[in-house]
């Protein structure tokens, strides 16, 4: 009996696919560390697909009001809607897609706070120049109604206008918002801001969110949120979103750091004094490395474009780092600068790209190598306790963001073709295992009478029996169900196949 081997992988791609509705944007005032009188507010969550965006005041709208957990400004009285767009009494932010993407907007969400009556109406442009309402007719807030804690407005829908949709990397969206009236100088602010954590819970409520949808250039394909993270992280970490057919994907420490606490975010501590790691090669003798390995399930491969992640420090951290990766988990090679330095500490992070798409070796990545990236770090300037690490998406009161990424991975999945469906001759036929479930028969001399088709594992046991009459050319077979993982026998008649799925 003859037997022939073959290897069978299967095809599909995964592009840009649009994401669903999100918060692309939003402003949690929770902790404001100049309470409301903050000249401008960084977004507290912002999507990575966009450029950052700032929350800032128009010239008139001074930052003189003091409103805990929120941003405010002193309204003056009597005032028209004219006199607010001549003067600048307005709140800005700007929405601006990275190079290559895209974004649809589907909403615009308030919480507003007044100390008397006032009128408010939003205002977008695509030029930075020429306004054009986003609201029909302007809205009268009470003070009365309001409280010291804000009212949540009504959402404003932007899926109706057309300049809002598919706006490209190369456009830049002005949100204003424009307040007047009163009688009297009065504060009105975005806010009151929540966010707490309790028991296990996030309690998280933004003042100003924006919702729609980002179609990026090179999708997020591994991620992880530390919004949850409390006190000591330990072990590993895995990802916590995936898209489908990438394996386990996780963050560790080298053997050279020690575990350490540290809300929304995933950190490590030094364990020799500032002499023993001066150098890279010291923290490389040393193990003093966080390591995140991918990999793609079996018949894919990855293409990694860059890796981004924040890194957080304390003043006595190492200020220096370096990457890189392995194929092998043997060999390693650098990849990006050799030397990352960051300034003083700063305990919420800061964000840098290293860049992997001009590097061979991360590209079609199969699925039986695991890449693995290591960063060493090195150079600590005190002799305090450095606290230091990957994070944090944090509101100005130290809560945690939902939906916030702190470390992530952009590249493409695709399925391995490689080693795509090959054929072998079984005297008059080929043979051939598709899709996982169907055995294609190929023969240029037909069988008149039908023939006995079956699968069969190792031990012999039957998956599968047909009789099937064979034309020229291509025969189809469906088997019932794919076939788990393994190596099998196709019987055809009196000849056999061996193959590997």
């Amino acid at each position: 009996m003859k037997r022939f081997y073959f290897i069978l992988t299967t095809l599909l791609i995964l592009s840009g696919a649009i994401v669903g509705q999100q918060t692309l944007l939003d402003w949690n005032f929770r902790g404001a560390p100049e309470g409301g009188k903050d000249v401008s507010y960084p977004a507290t969550l912002n999507d990575v697909d966009l450029e950052l965006s700032t929350l800032t005041r128009g010239d008139a709208a001074v930052a003189n009001s003091g409103y805990s957990h929120g941003f405010a400004a002193t309204l003056p009285p009597e005032t028209t809607e004219a006199n607010a767009i001549d003067d600048g009494f307005y709140f800005e932010f700007q929405v601006q897609a990275k190079e290559g993407a895209s974004f649809s907007l589907n909403s615009l969400f308030a919480q507003l706070r007044t100390q008397n009556t006032v009128t408010y109406r939003w205002k977008y442009s695509v030029d930075g120049t020429n306004f054009i309402d986003l609201m029909a007719d302007p809205v009268s807030m009470d003070a009365a109604v309001v409280g010291n804690v804000g009212v949540d407005q009504p959402v404003i829908d932007l899926t109706g206008i057309a300049a809002l949709q598919n706006v490209p990397s190369s456009t830049v969206v002005t949100f204003r918002l424009y307040a007047w009236g009163g009688t009297a100088n009065q504060g009105f602010a975005l806010g009151k801001s929540e966010s707490a954590f309790s028991n296990g819970v996030l309690t998280y409520k933004p003042s100003l969110v924006l919702k729609g949808e980002v179609t990026p250039l090179i999708p997020t394909i591994t991620s992880w949120e530390m919004s949850t993270l409390q006190s000591v992280t330990t072990g590993n970490l895995p990802a916590t979103q995936v898209v489908d057919h990438v394996g386990e994907t996780k963050i560790s420490r080298g053997d050279g750091f020690g575990e350490e606490s540290l809300n929304y975010a995933y950190v490590a501590t030094l364990t020799v004094t500032e002499e023993e790691i001066s150098t890279k090669q010291d923290a490389i003798d040393n193990n003093r490395y966080f390591e995140i390995s991918t990999k793609a399930n079996s018949n894919y491969k990855l293409s990694l474009q860059s890796l981004n992640y924040k890194y957080r420090t304390n003043s006595a951290s190492p200020k220096s780092h370096s990457w890189v990766y392995s194929l092998d988990g043997t060999n390693f090679t650098e990849i990006g600068d050799a030397e990352i330095t960051v300034g003083g500490g700063n305990t919420n992070g800061t964000s840098f790209t290293l860049d992997l798409s001009e590097t061979s070796a991360l590209q079609d990545i199969t699925s039986d190598k695991t890449v693995l990236f290591r960063m060493y770090v090195w150079g600590t300037t005190g002799v305090n306790k450095p606290v230091f690490g990957f994070g944090r998406d944090v509101t100005a009161a130290n809560h945690g963001v939902p939906g916030s990424k702190t470390v992530y991975f952009k590249g493409v999945v695709d399925k391995d073709t490689s080693t795509s469906v090959s054929t072998v001759s079984v005297k008059d036929f080929n043979v051939a295992l598709v899709n996982n479930n169907t055995l294609k028969i190929f023969t240029d001399k037909p069988v008149q009478e039908p023939v006995q088709v079956s699968v069969l594992d190792l031990s012999g046991r039957a998956l599968f029996n047909q009789l099937v009459v064979l034309q020229n050319n291509e025969n189809a077979v469906v088997l019932p169900s794919e076939l788990p993982r393994g190596v099998y026998i196709a019987n055809i008649g009196s000849q056999s196949v061996k193959f590997i799925k």
